[in-house]
Parts: C-alpha cells; structure tokens; sequence
C-alpha cells in the first residue's frame, strides 16, 4: 500500500490530482469489507481506462474529452463556463445538500437540482477554506428560479448559478418511477463511465434495518442505505416503516441519503 500511496503523490506533482485521489481510494479500500477484491479491481480497471483513454484522447469526442479533463483533476475555468457553458433556466428544486470534510479544513458541498419544466438533474460543487461559509445558501425541498451554466463533458451534469432570480420558494418534488430513475444513471453512465456519483430519486421506499445494516426497499429489491449514525432512528422513525420518497446519492454499491 506504500507504493500506492507513493504513486498517488507522484500523480499529484504530475498536475493530474484526480488520478492521486482514485489511487488513494483504491489503496484504502484494500482488505475493507467482504467484497474488497471486486471492490479494489473495479478501481483499477476504472484506472486503466483512464489510461487508455488519455492514449488515445485525440480520436475521442469533445464531451468525452472535456469529462476526462475533469477525471484528471485538470479544472475548468469558471469563467469560461459562465461565458460558454450551455445555460438553463428553470425553477430548480433542491433534492439535497450533502458536505464532507476534506483535508486541509477542506468543506466540499454538493449540491443536487432538478428542474421542474426541463426535467433535468445538475450538480452544484463548492468548496470552503477554514470553516468559511459559502456563497450561496440551498435549502433542501425549496427550489430557486435560476439560469445554471452547465460544465463542459459527456455526463453534462455538473454546474454553475450564473443568475439568481428571487428568493427560494417552495418546491415540486419530481413525480419520478424507480425504472426513470434507473434509466437517467444507465444514460448517464454510458456516456461518460467516470461519473462517480449519481443524483437519485426512489419513491415509495421503506427503510429497513437488519442487525448494523441499513437497506432501502422498493418494488421488490432493496439498495444498501448509508445514512449518517447521528440520522438513523429519525430516519427510520419518520418512515415508521411506511414507504416514504427518499433521494441520495447512488455510487454504483449503495445508495447514501442526502
């Protein structure tokens, strides 16, 4: 794991962070649960394709392009995204908020949207230093009349607020089917197969809990559920074990609430 961690550095000093970040995880991920060996050869073949990829860049499309641009940890400048980024104006409701700590006193926020005429998923990252607050406040189940600029890639997901037009408001929760929801990742991900995380929306789900194990039930099958320890009875008591609409972030293993 020391070579790992080794390399992950040289990837950092080598101006593609992204790739440091994805060795990182790989290397913690060893020996880490029952099906670590699938776990750790899903990521490095994820890696060997990023590889393969940046081999032959040149032949690939300029979305697919631009996505592994971001896999590599290379950023896109937000002014440029403001100026040429594709714009959608909508009232976006607000799915959920979900923030990790990172290191350096490093606050990541994710931000998940869904326009209520277009239909359309985005995503709205930012990051804060030393426990400063970030610019814009979103506010789980309110939605917000604005235009967002969306980044350049194949997955087309991630974005920008280039204009803000009034305060929040209350929102329309997406009337959504678990086989939409379903479709909009497999879309996803056959676009772009680096996209890590993606926006979901499972109606009529029960929660349920088996020993240490949380799991979400819905139309016959059930996704693990990661909700933080603080979370879990009031989770699981607002339920009260009746199905409930629950929206989280689906990272091809699990399903984590937001």
């Amino acid at each position: 794991l020391k070579t790992w961690q080794t390399m992950a550095a040289r990837m950092v000093d080598a101006q593609a962070p992204g790739l440091g970040v994805r060795l990182r995880d790989a290397a913690a991920g060893v020996k880490q649960g029952e099906d670590w060996p699938e776990q750790t050869l899903a990521r490095l073949g994820m890696l060997q394709l990023i590889c393969d990829a940046m081999a032959r860049r040149s032949s690939l499309s300029a979305p697919l392009q631009a996505e592994l641009r971001t896999v590599l940890g290379w950023p896109h400048d937000k002014a440029d995204v403001l100026a040429d980024g594709e714009r959608v104006h909508d009232r976006w409701t607000v799915l959920g908020v979900a923030t990790d700590e990172r290191d350096d006193k490093l606050t990541e926020r994710r931000v998940w949207l869904h326009g209520e005429q277009t239909g359309r998923r985005a995503w709205v990252l930012d990051h804060a230093f030393g426990g400063r607050g970030f610019e814009q406040a979103w506010l789980t189940g309110t939605s917000v009349e604005c235009t967002l600029a969306f980044f350049p890639g194949a997955s087309a997901l991630r974005a920008l607020a280039a204009e803000v037009h009034g305060p929040p408001q209350c929102a329309v929760w997406p009337s959504t089917t678990l086989n939409e929801e379903w479709q909009r990742v497999a879309k996803r991900m056959a676009a772009s197969p680096w996209v890590n995380l993606h926006p979901v929306v499972i109606p009529d789900a029960v929660p349920c809990q088996s020993g240490e194990r949380l799991a979400l039930v819905a139309d016959g099958r059930s996704w693990p559920l990661i909700v933080r320890d603080t979370d879990t009875w009031t989770f699981l008591a607002y339920s009260g074990g009746h199905p409930v609409q629950v929206m989280g972030e689906w990272n091809g293993r699990a399903l984590r609430k937001v």
